[in-house]
């Protein structure tokens, strides 16, 4: 899930998409729509804006529109439901209005949401369109008459920056290098460095291989005839050696290997979690109300 920015295509005009993840992993993203996140089970570290969050089983958390975030599971079994929505049914209503924080205090009754909202989804009875967008408004009415809020900022300028710089490594990841972001950010490299590191959760060249890797498994999949060599050429890397030592070291399989089903979610062991456990890696869509993208 390295697409720095997700785009999420919706069924029809109810615009809002429901899933639960197994054990999520992802590298940081970001994308238009508001995503709420409620843990059942396990615990999940999120990282939102450079702000670390611990969410157990019944916490939750709203991330906001354009927010930079990604999420890791922090142990096996975690299952957590994901109900995206598009700006558009909130944006007139909320205003300049955001969260303090986007963790929480409450649950808000989530999953009786959820289980709402994937049933319309899935059934789709009469009215579901506007039904859905209800639901989803109503929720957002309950979270923000009870959390902290406070005014956006008119101007976020650095962190707009930031939202084209993740852009231009997603489409120019074959010859991007540490100079043409730094130079893109108008900051020196070791101020970048620590900026970058704490706003995505990992280091820029840490980053630059997840997306490169993704590529790569991408490529394998639609291309099984295709050599590795040039696969590891339209990736970006500089040699084959270079490809197959950074390639298993983040998927822990060689790329001649890799299986029929695997999909790339991040690195395999969350950078500032204490349980480095591989099976985490293992990241699923279990359940969906439809095909995002």
């Amino acid at each position: 899930m390295s697409r720095t920015k997700e785009l999420w295509n919706y069924e029809a005009e109810e615009k809002v998409w429901v899933g639960k993840y197994l054990n999520s992993h992802n590298i940081s993203h970001w994308h238009t729509d508001y995503e709420l996140v409620y843990v059942n089970t396990g615990s999940l570290d999120v990282m939102v804006e450079g702000l670390n969050y611990n969410l157990n089983e019944g916490n939750a958390i709203l991330i906001d529109s354009k927010m930079i975030h990604n999420m890791h599971a922090k142990k096996d079994n975690t299952i957590a439901s994901i109900i995206i929505f598009d700006e558009s049914l909130v944006k007139n209503h909320l205003k300049s209005l955001e969260l303090t924080s986007p963790l929480l205090s409450s649950n808000y009754n989530i999953p009786k949401l959820y289980s709402a909202l994937y049933q319309e989804l899935t059934s789709k009875p009469s009215f579901y369109e506007m039904n859905t967008k209800i639901l989803i408004q109503s929720i957002l009415i309950e979270i923000f008459r009870n959390e902290k809020t406070t005014y956006k900022k008119a101007s976020k300028k650095l962190n707009e920056n930031l939202l084209n710089l993740l852009n231009e490594i997603n489409s120019n990841y074959r010859y991007y290098k540490f100079e043409d972001a730094y130079q893109l950010m108008n900051m020196n490299p070791s101020y970048f460095s620590r900026f970058f590191h704490n706003m995505i959760g990992i280091s820029f060249a840490k980053y630059l291989n997840c997306v490169k890797v993704e590529k790569a498994v991408e490529l394998i999949h639609d291309n099984p005839n295709q050599s590795m060599t040039d696969i590891a050429d339209l990736c970006g890397f500089q040699t084959i050696r270079n490809f197959n030592r950074i390639f298993k070291s983040y998927t822990g399989y060689s790329p001649s290997q890799i299986p029929l089903n695997y999909t790339f979610n991040g690195l395999q062991f969350h950078n500032y979690s204490t349980t480095n456990n591989p099976t985490l890696n293992n990241c699923k869509l279990i359940e969906f109300s439809s095909p995002h993208n």
